[in-house]
């Protein structure tokens, strides 16, 4: 469990995201699933299906809109593992289903 400052800022976090009227609209998302992305690609989070608890989890990882990740390794149908900053992170496959990005322009692994 976090403590002191972070937990404080998360939950601030937290309260501010759903404080606000958010709606998603079918046929608007962009981008592809975080599963899609091969390995080494980088990209950055444009959006995210899901539930408060998943919402919530995302926020205290560290995994918001507009955040860029690394994909470092892919476990076959078991999800993957992320850098995200200074930290590397293990995403389940149905966490990383709900997870909408975008690749991010020079990308290493782009075919070149």
């Amino acid at each position: 469990m976090l403590m002191g400052k972070t937990n404080l800022y998360a939950k601030n976090l937290y309260a501010k995201f759903f404080a606000r009227k958010h709606v998603c609209v079918k046929n608007t998302i962009q981008g592809f699933p975080l599963t899609m992305a091969g390995r080494g690609e980088r990209v950055k989070i444009v959006s995210v299906t899901g539930d408060k608890m998943l919402f919530k989890r995302l926020i205290i990882m560290g995994l918001l809109e507009e955040t860029e990740l690394e994909v470092l390794h892919l476990i076959r149908g078991n999800g993957l593992k992320v850098a995200c900053f200074d930290t590397q992170l293990a995403l389940g496959v149905g966490m990383a289903n709900k997870i909408r990005v975008v690749p991010i322009e020079g990308n290493l692994n782009d075919g070149n």
